[in-house]
């Protein structure tokens, strides 16, 4: 999964010239743990603005393209700015006793992901959109197991050896869309602010359909001009990674934390568990809070985010992990 990741990156962002990179990173360590959704990684390039004129560079024409396909459905984005973003991602599941070999019935099963994903951001000061078409691998293919295997034995950890048991492989097709919405903007001197947010999404496909609903608050001073939005169980919204030059020059900062509610219609690992005999429940909503901080300087900005006790797409009531997100501006 390692050399895959490498491939996809340099092949996907080396030739783009656009406006940052970002990784983002999850990981329960921070809690003591190594079990159910134990890591997950995204690498992603978001573009400079659309700049609505006629030329032969890709991003131009990315997001353009993009845009004729949305429209097609009657959106508009008129006096609306827009980007592009094009990610690869990856997710480790696993089982809490990693050292048995034989299939654990009443536990999750190992799994992973490997995906790529293509999305047109578009906000204005109030709101932002998110349409992201996703494309990749669940199961052996997605090269988890030798990812986990290498990190253990570099950090000698438990050798997991029953990945024999992994589920079956599933081709993955989603289509997702995000709306958030600046509810609330509180001024306090010339840069700090106080700010409310309201999201919801809806996604659809071979792996996971489902719908949510969020809010959010951050305080802070230099903070970006950006929003923070809720996003489906396989995704993360890049509602806060647009706008990040639009801030002071100087230090910037924000502490952030937020509720989220998942309606889950149908979701693969738990249907292909069922059939194979794993007995773990899969409720219809799944809470997830979140609570974290953010620095920005000049073109770097550094998150850290602790999701205590989230309900994940692999264990419903008691996973927690950390996340942090660095990304640099061009």
């Amino acid at each position: 999964m390692i050399q895959k990741f490498l491939f996809f990156s340099l092949m996907i962002f080396l030739p783009l010239y656009g406006d940052s990179l970002y990784i983002l990173h999850d990981n329960d360590l921070p809690f003591n743990s190594d079990d159910h959704y134990t890591s997950g990684v995204q690498i992603g390039w978001i573009s400079e603005g659309y700049s609505g004129e006629l030329n032969d560079s890709f991003t131009q024409s990315y997001i353009q393209s993009l845009s004729s396909i949305v429209e097609l459905v009657g959106v508009s984005f008129s006096e609306r700015k827009r980007a592009g973003s094009i990610s690869v991602q990856g997710m480790m599941i696993t089982p809490n006793d990693l050292e048995r070999t034989d299939a654990i019935y009443d536990d999750v099963p190992y799994m992973g992901t490997l995906s790529g994903a293509f999305s047109l951001l578009s906000w204005d000061s109030d709101d932002f959109d998110e349409y992201r078409f996703t494309i990749g691998v669940a199961g052996p293919n997605s090269g988890a197991e030798q990812l986990q295997k290498t990190v253990h034995k570099i950090t000698g950890s438990i050798d997991p050896k029953g990945w024999d048991n992994q589920i079956g492989t599933r081709i993955i097709m989603q289509l997702e869309y995000v709306h958030g919405i600046k509810q609330y903007t509180g001024n306090f001197g010339d840069s700090k602010r106080f700010e409310w947010f309201n999201s919801y999404y809806a996604d659809v496909g071979s792996f996971y359909c489902g719908a949510g609903v969020g809010s959010s608050v951050r305080y802070g001073e230099n903070m970006p001009l950006n929003f923070k939005s809720s996003s489906g169980l396989l995704s993360s919204s890049k509602s806060d990674m647009v706008e990040l030059e639009h801030k002071n020059s100087s230090l910037g900062w924000d502490v952030h934390g937020g509720v989220h509610l998942n309606f889950v219609g149908y979701l693969y690992l738990y249907e292909e568990s069922k059939r194979l005999g794993y007995s773990f429940d899969r409720p219809n909503i799944l809470p997830v809070l979140n609570a974290g901080v953010s620095v920005y300087l000049k073109n770097f900005t550094a998150s850290l985010d602790f999701f205590p006790s989230r309900s994940t797409v692999a264990n419903p009531t008691s996973t927690s992990f950390a996340r942090i997100n660095l990304s640099w501006q061009f």
